[in-house]
């Protein structure tokens, strides 16, 4: 199974489907990635907030681990509504974390290139040009939806584009859980709609994977499976602090695509 990634979760919004930390048993001892019923946090904001950021270094760590354990040939890792990207109040931990383990275990971190972070480039990581986000914008009826996403892609910019969206089978399960299933139904049936095809063609769009992009990192920064998060964790704090701070990364109409991605399921 090749271009799978894990989609790190921090925050746990569903009212009817719950979960619990990788890391450690909530119910076990104290933790702060969880509220007081035993569950992750329902917002990316409680996240911020409330963590301990030893403990999320440890349930990122887990996860990532977890699935490398069970077999996963891991192409990258992202986030769960943006809960480590730490763009809400400006935590800088939080992605500091995430840049530490994409350098530890060489897997690239899902995030589109800001304004001022040229220091992450530098240091080998393969970061997106930018992240289009379709879930939770685009019209929700199937002629509209599918006119939506062919805009898209005959408006793209040059660059390497990830396009966020939610493809899932409208079953059972999924109905109980989310207000969402038709529309993640229909990701799937426009994206493998021959038009859609026929659009990157006339496009010239390339459509790569992951799994390249994993290979351009590790060869840029000459990776190695002794490279460990413990030892690049400080400097990328003070890396990102400045980032952060820059003028450019907080007017950056791409920040607010961080906070969009925040508020979906």
């Amino acid at each position: 199974m090749k271009n799978v990634g894990v989609h790190v979760a921090l925050t746990s919004e569903w009212k009817r489907y719950r979960w619990a930390p990788v890391s450690r048993s909530p119910w076990g001892g104290k933790s702060s990635l969880v509220d007081e019923k035993g569950y992750m946090w329902p917002s990316s904001l409680d996240v911020e907030l409330n963590t301990d950021i030893e403990d999320v270094k440890a349930e990122v760590r887990a996860q990532l681990k977890k699935a490398l354990d069970l077999g996963v040939d891991l192409s990258h890792f992202d986030s769960h509504m943006g809960s480590i990207y730490g763009v809400a109040t400006f935590r800088v931990e939080l992605l500091a974390a995430a840049y530490a383990y994409s350098y530890e275990f060489g897997l690239p971190f899902r995030m589109p290139f800001i304004e001022g972070m040229e220091p992450l480039r530098e240091k080998g990581f393969a970061i997106l040009d930018d992240l289009v986000i379709g879930a939770g914008q685009e019209p929700k009826d199937p002629k509209g939806r599918k006119q939506y996403f062919i805009d898209l892609l005959k408006n793209l910019s040059p660059g390497v584009t990830e396009i966020y969206i939610h493809p899932a089978v409208n079953g059972e399960e999924l109905a109980r859980v989310t207000n969402s299933a038709k529309t993640r139904q229909l990701d799937i049936d426009i994206f493998c709609d021959p038009e859609l095809k026929q659009v990157l063609e006339a496009e010239n769009i390339k459509v790569i994977d992951f799994t390249s992009l994993r290979k351009l990192q590790r060869e840029q920064m000459n990776w190695d499976p002794s490279f460990r998060a413990e030892d690049v964790y400080d400097e990328y704090v003070a890396i990102l602090d400045k980032i952060f701070n820059g003028k450019n990364f907080k007017r950056s109409p791409k920040l607010k695509k961080l906070h969009d991605i925040c508020k979906c399921e």
